[in-house]
């Protein structure tokens, strides 16, 4: 059990470092990777912006739901995890339909690839972390 907990506690440890590198510095090796424009680059700089706040007011909520859940509200905690679900979504979306609007059909390809290979490595850690 002590394994389980510990693995469980380093994953989101290890998630939670891997979504700020990305929302940070992350973002600027991806930008040179896709060889963006200057025009494309300040875009590109915009939507990680908002990527990065929108990553940091998921965490706060979450911070709430597990409040929440803790003193025993467990209706007040699927509730705001409902709709913090939903504005996950809705915001991954429009930033989604952002990106498209600027970058070239090749860097979007390169994008995919670029977050193909991120959940690959993320998958290997979890792999890893639950074999131990």
């Amino acid at each position: 059990m002590k394994k389980l907990t510990g693995a469980i506690i380093a994953l989101t440890f290890t998630v939670a470092a891997a979504t700020q590198a990305y929302a940070t510095g992350f973002g600027d090796r991806i930008a040179s990777k896709l060889d963006l424009t200057p025009e494309q680059t300040v875009q590109f700089q915009e939507v990680q912006s908002k990527r990065k706040a929108q990553m940091e007011d998921g965490l706060k909520i979450r911070e709430q739901i597990k409040a929440l859940a803790s003193s025993g509200d467990i209706d007040g905690a699927a509730i705001l995890a409902g709709q913090q679900a939903e504005k996950k979504v809705r915001t991954m979306y429009a930033l989604k339909t952002e990106l498209t609007s600027f970058l070239t059909k090749e860097q979007i390809g390169t994008l995919a690839e670029i977050r193909d290979h991120m959940t690959e490595k993320k998958e290997r850690l979890k792999k890893f972390i639950s074999n131990k």
